[in-house]
């Protein structure tokens, strides 16, 4: 937040970051998925892990079929009209 006064919740999926503060419910400190705030999530979500090992692995080690549901997932933030990229 550098300057900034109103904190935000920023979270990546194949890189590209969207800010989920309006998702701050699910994705900040007291969230379900706090755990995915400043990262890179890909792995996370292709793979349904939510571990600190699978938060940091990357994207290239994912199989077929978790790769296509990390793009799921990318499509959901890309089109969800409260989490800007």
């Amino acid at each position: 937040n550098e300057g900034d006064n109103s904190p935000r919740v920023l979270l990546s999926v194949f890189g590209r970051i969207y800010d989920v503060t309006a998702g701050s419910r699910f994705y900040g400190p007291n969230g379900r998925y706090h755990m995915f705030a400043g990262r890179d999530v890909t792995y996370a979500l292709g793979t349904g892990c939510k571990t600190e090992e699978c938060l940091e692995r990357s994207a290239e080690e994912l199989q077929e079929k978790e790769l296509e549901e990390a793009k799921r997932w990318l499509s959901f933030f890309q089109l969800h009209d409260q989490y800007a990229y």
